[in-house]
């Protein structure tokens, strides 16, 4: 069945299967609306939806008075979504409490330089991360995602995580995993993102060097580059790396793939088919979520959290949680430029994984050589003006709490190692194995 919800004047159309739960619905309506479960308030053709595990038998009931007046078979049932404000004040929400209208000021430009093709190649970088985030909201693209990962398992185990620092007391020590912080037990959206992170690199994705050869399935070396195809330019392709198989002499090719939906298909890849995967499968679990992209070659996402009312860091290669001084003090990286884009905006991120040290800060502020420091504000700035204008009063609060947490406090150094997605050599060749 094909239900359409509405809310605040805005309708999304949502695939609702035989199998499917009041979970599986409230979360795909809390991805689409930015409502958590407990703030949904229903109603169905003008009718008060009170006990909400009735939800399906009024729904069937719906679409049988439909059809009995000639409404139509095939034709949506409509959900009208509002917000209870009765649990506003009770539950754990989005942290976008109404408050005054916010009125978009055009920011001031205070770079008055030349403009330089490197600024050019900069702002058209930014922007073709920009292009990607629809894909992450389609709601046709999540229902995918979410029809591909166990929902109730992420669910009941991020319950117990909670449960667990509920129940242990501050003097006790929490299990300790190297690979998270503490906010795994402290907070829904990390204990969630944990379990989705540890199914990611553990059951789903896969690391890929060099491809296994098409033809005997033995290993192979990469050997150049050759132009995509139009079928591998549809999903995003720019590029398509040819490996020659070290047994047979097979040619094989790997497309580097640039579309999360086709990437819920191949399932392989490095870190940016890793990471555009991991953040659309975020998004679908209702997870606010952006991804960081550093100018050293790498990726991650960044998961906001509700409770904390922070960003915090998930890198789905390395199992990571809330562990952003691991590239700067683990890898060894000499960071420049990291740039988080999202639904919500675009943030300069680069000052919270720089190291653990006002003088690593500034060293990152030495390499950052690309572009004026000036001209990276006022860049970032006008994108995110043209982007909030055209956003609703409510996401829009939301965006600008979010942006404004941008630099926290420099984190604890900590033990960090080096990286360990990659072979070995590769690794090295980069600078990442913690090494240098």
């Amino acid at each position: 069945d094909m239900i359409r919800v509405v809310y605040q004047d805005c309708g999304y159309l949502v695939d609702l299967d035989d199998d499917d739960t009041i979970s599986d619905l409230q979360i795909r309506i809390f991805s689409l609306t930015e409502l958590a479960p407990e703030e949904q308030k229903w109603s169905c053709l003008g009718t008060e939806q009170d006990e909400v595990e009735k939800w399906r038998s009024m729904l069937v009931r719906t679409v049988l008075e439909r059809d009995s007046i000639g409404g139509g078979v095939g034709r949506p049932v409509v959900l009208e979504v509002t917000r209870n404000d009765d649990n506003r004040d009770t539950k754990e929400g989005l942290g976008t409490e109404l408050g005054p209208e916010i009125e978009l000021q055009k920011p001031v430009k205070i770079y008055n330089g030349p403009e330089t093709a490197a600024m050019t190649d900069f702002a058209r970088r930014i922007r073709s991360y920009m292009d990607q985030i629809e894909e992450y909201e389609d709601p046709l693209v999540q229902d995918k995602a979410r029809a591909l990962m166990p929902l109730e398992k992420f669910q009941s185990m991020a319950a117990e995580s909670l449960d667990v620092g509920r129940s242990t007391p501050e003097d006790v020590s929490r299990p300790t995993d190297s690979r998270h912080s503490d906010l795994r037990y402290l907070c829904q959206d990390a204990a969630l993102a944990w379990e989705l992170l540890v199914w990611f690199r553990g059951e789903f994705f896969s690391w890929v060097n060099s491809p296994k050869c098409w033809s005997c399935d033995g290993e192979s070396k990469i050997a150049g580059g050759a132009p995509p195809l139009n079928s591998e330019i549809k999903w995003g392709a720019g590029m398509v790396e040819i490996h020659i198989c070290t047994a047979c002499g097979a040619t094989t090719r790997f497309p580097r793939y640039n579309k999360a939906e086709k990437l819920l298909d191949t399932r392989r890849g490095r870190c940016g088919e890793w990471t555009q995967a991991f953040t659309l499968c975020a998004r679908a679990v209702g997870l606010e979520a952006r991804m960081a992209h550093d100018w050293t070659d790498h990726c991650w996402t960044e998961i906001w959290s509700r409770k904390e009312k922070r960003w915090f860091h998930a890198d789905p290669c390395e199992t990571n949680l809330d562990k952003p001084l691991m590239y700067a003090l683990g890898w060894k990286k000499k960071l420049t430029y990291v740039i988080s884009v999202g639904r919500l905006g675009v943030a300069d991120v680069s000052q919270r994984y720089a190291g653990d040290s006002p003088a690593m800060w500034e060293a990152c502020l030495a390499r950052r050589t690309l572009v004026p420091e000036d001209w990276l504000v006022d860049e970032i700035s006008a994108l995110n003006f043209r982007l909030h204008k055209s956003m609703h009063s409510n996401t829009l609060i939301l965006a600008v709490q979010t942006l404004d947490q941008v630099s926290e406090s420099l984190g604890s150094a900590g033990s960090y190692a080096g990286r360990e997605s990659g072979a070995a050599l590769w690794k090295r060749s980069r600078g990442e194995d913690g090494q240098s």
